[in-house]
């Protein structure tokens, strides 16, 4: 990832993993270690050839709250190994995961309530849709996944999506693929000029009206 793109998300990431060095368990307070996390991002720019590095940040158009992209960097490979980069990024997802289920609570939906309105989310953290969908991926270079936590709002959404489409009775269950389809195409607009007049703000918006990097340095500190 081009250091414009890191500049532009440096706020909004919460996990920062180096093959060696500090990860998330080394510190313990969050304060420090999302401090930690800006000052290894400064140092990234100085180098020529990156050392092998994960990072996960909250994305500027989430799906739901909290919706996340975890990024692994490596050195190029002629012949890219997708099993071995899903193992390495395994390690990684599961403390993303146990970091949600344990500050993905109601407490803190109403604390950044600007962005549970705007992501629809409301009541229980269910689980995490975990997604390989990046278009935006250099298979030499890059492994991206997206996280994006599922809440009951989202379930209730999904359901009534499913059984409208179907004609079916309110009890049935369907269509988790198309409604988080739906939800990519809305939030996409919200970049696009043509379609929401404050597009050229995102950024600003996401970090100060949806508070993003405050909910990121919460996450860190999980």
């Amino acid at each position: 990832m081009d250091i414009d793109t890191i500049n532009n998300i440096k706020e909004r990431i919460w996990f920062w993993k180096e093959n060696k060095g500090w990860s998330s368990e080394s510190v313990k307070e969050p304060s420090k270690r999302y401090d930690e996390i800006q000052k290894r991002l400064d140092d990234v720019k100085q180098r020529k050839s990156c050392l092998e590095v994960s990072y996960i940040f909250l994305v500027k158009q989430p799906y739901t709250f909290g919706h996340s992209q975890l990024v692994m960097e490596f050195r190029g490979e002629d012949v890219p190994n997708e099993a071995e980069h899903f193992k390495q990024a395994a390690s990684t997802i599961q403390k993303a995961l146990s970091a949600f289920k344990h500050e993905l609570i109601p407490k803190t939906i109403e604390r950044f309530s600007e962005l549970a309105k705007v992501t629809l989310t409301e009541k229980s953290y269910i689980k995490t849709l975990i997604l390989r969908t990046s278009a935006d991926e250099d298979i030499h270079t890059n492994y991206k996944v997206h996280l994006v936590p599922y809440f009951e709002s989202h379930e209730w959404a999904c359901q009534k999506r499913y059984c409208a489409i179907h004609r079916v009775l309110s009890k049935e269950r369907g269509g988790l693929v198309g409604w988080l389809g739906e939800r990519e195409t809305e939030v996409e607009k919200w970049g696009l000029k043509s379609e929401t007049p404050w597009a050229f703000m995102l950024d600003e918006i996401a970090n100060t009206k949806w508070k993003l990097p405050e909910l990121a340095e919460q996450l860190a500190g999980a």
